[in-house]
């Protein structure tokens, strides 16, 4: 939690004069009751993914986890979307949080509701990383966006989201705007992928920081490239490949 809180707290430092909207987008270990609340009070806006059995919130006396909460909301729409593939030969730590599947289009519907989400018990509050002290509240105001496949293929584990976010959600466009944002993250794992498969930027036997650096300064546009490529062949596989790069690009390739 501390890493996570450093990388968002640097990302919005400097991201902070740019003059756009910035969205922190998290996956399940960033969506804790601790760290949603201190991104909160920072005004950060943000979309993480949550737990299905994480964060609770009261309905009435009873204290439910989100998706009991929303299970009488009425679904306001649907959208499709491509799921990439996962082997099987992966570990069994992978397979358990990632499920294997195969490629497929999917149908997802989704639904929205504001909620209050309650504070953890004393006990988890006190044992979990808590940047904002004293201060964490008891409740926090919240709409959370929920992503469902209700009809997967047989055999297929269906695709199931809790999105917790700040950003507005009173409009199928706005929980559509959410739902995006979320699957940004994709591309950002994918630009990853290829900064540490594509360029095996963590197999570098390089033992200074400044060399590990450099070489970063190196691969990261590299990794771009690969992104780059990755991205076109899906989208526009017919586009001359020249028009790929940069004509100082090709000219030093050739020399």
């Amino acid at each position: 939690m501390q890493r996570w809180h450093d990388g968002i707290f640097a990302a919005a430092e400097k991201l902070l004069h740019c003059g756009q909207q910035v969205v922190h987008v998290g996956d399940r270990e960033l969506g804790r009751y601790n760290m949603l609340a201190w991104m909160a009070y920072l005004n950060m806006n943000f979309v993480v993914r949550a737990s299905l059995d994480q964060l609770r919130t009261m309905v009435g006396k009873l204290r439910l986890t989100l998706p009991d909460a929303l299970a009488e909301a009425p679904w306001s729409g649907s959208v499709e979307a491509e799921l990439a593939s996962r082997p099987e030969n992966r570990s069994g730590k992978a397979v358990k949080s990632h499920p294997s599947r195969r490629s497929r289009k999917a149908v997802l519907s989704f639904r929205s509701q504001a909620v209050e989400l309650t504070r953890p018990n004393h006990k988890e509050s006190k044992e979990s990383y808590n940047p904002l002290g004293q201060l964490l509240p008891d409740n926090l105001s919240i709409s959370v966006v929920e992503v469902r496949e209700l009809n997967p293929p047989a055999g297929e584990p269906a695709v199931h989201w809790i999105l917790v976010t700040t950003l507005p959600v009173n409009s199928v466009a706005a929980q559509l705007d959410v739902i995006r944002c979320y699957r940004r993250r994709w591309i950002i794992e994918e630009f990853f992928r290829a900064l540490k498969q594509g360029c095996k930027f963590e197999r570098r036997q390089i033992e200074s920081a400044q060399g590990l650096l450099v070489a970063l300064a190196m691969f990261l546009p590299v990794a771009w490239s690969l992104l780059r490529l990755q991205t076109a062949a899906t989208e526009t596989p017919n586009a001359r490949w020249q028009s790929l790069f940069a004509k100082p690009v090709l000219t030093a390739i050739r020399r």
